[in-house]
């Protein structure tokens, strides 16, 4: 049954959801500026080259909090750099959600019968670091999770020889298994992943009959979604 748990959140919180006007307070003001290293300076996000959100466009978007219904919203961000979830209101305003977000997810922009992700919160995931949230890149007891970390760097422009500060990601790959703490996985790699989750011949079997490699997120994930459907059939 863990395996229609997305299908069920989704469908039950595009029926059940809230709408943003409906609740108050639900989050903060987002303030688009920082300190800089010069005490005086201020910068804003157009400041600093590159980015640290998790898609250019706005997206609409299902916030499943730990206590009270699901919210809809319209436009929302997944902010790398702050570890927050961002969003926009009908008159452009940006907020920064509240803490009490235990799920993320996004629809797609085009489809909004599909989904675009789901991020789910570190501490949900039993990963043991500051808190946050971790992309679930296949649902089910065996999980691909890809944490995405973003700095600033500060780097010399190689044209104008002016300093400039740069976001820059640092992307991070987990092994998650209902009721266990999630496992890194150091690389993407037959080696690594077949390191940890230990296959059986009908396993090994089936990676070959398929030709996967185990070197992509696509390849993993979908061995352990094989994985998971061998598991409920049994």
């Amino acid at each position: 049954m863990r395996i229609l748990t997305v299908i069920f959140c989704l469908s039950f919180a595009l029926g059940q959801a809230q709408d943003l006007s409906l609740v108050t307070p639900f989050g903060v003001r987002f303030v688009n500026y920082f300190p800089s290293n010069k005490s005086a300076e201020k910068m804003t996000y157009s400041d600093i080259k590159g980015s640290c959100f998790s898609n250019k466009e706005w997206s609409p978007a299902i916030l499943v909090l730990k206590v009270g219904q699901p919210i809809r919203l319209k436009k929302v961000k997944m902010n790398f750099y702050t570890n927050e979830v961002q969003y926009q209101d009908d008159s452009g305003k940006e907020f920064v959600a509240l803490n009490g977000i235990t799920m993320v997810i996004m629809i797609n922009r085009n489809d909004t019968t599909k989904v675009g992700g789901i991020f789910r919160s570190l501490a949900s995931l039993r990963i043991n670091t500051t808190e946050g949230f971790a992309q679930v890149l296949n649902e089910g007891k065996t999980r691909l999770i890809k944490r995405n970390t973003t700095s600033i760097v500060k780097e010399t422009d190689p044209f104008s020889h002016e300093p400039q500060q740069i976001f820059t990601s640092l992307i991070e790959y987990y092994i998650g298994i209902y009721s266990q703490d999630a496992v890194p996985l150091k690389t993407l790699s037959k080696a690594s992943v077949l390191s940890i989750v230990k296959p059986t011949p009908e396993h090994e079997q089936w990676l070959k009959t398929n030709k996967n490699k185990l070197k992509s997120e696509a390849d993993i994930a979908a061995y352990f979604t094989f994985l998971n459907k061998s598991d409920q059939s049994k």
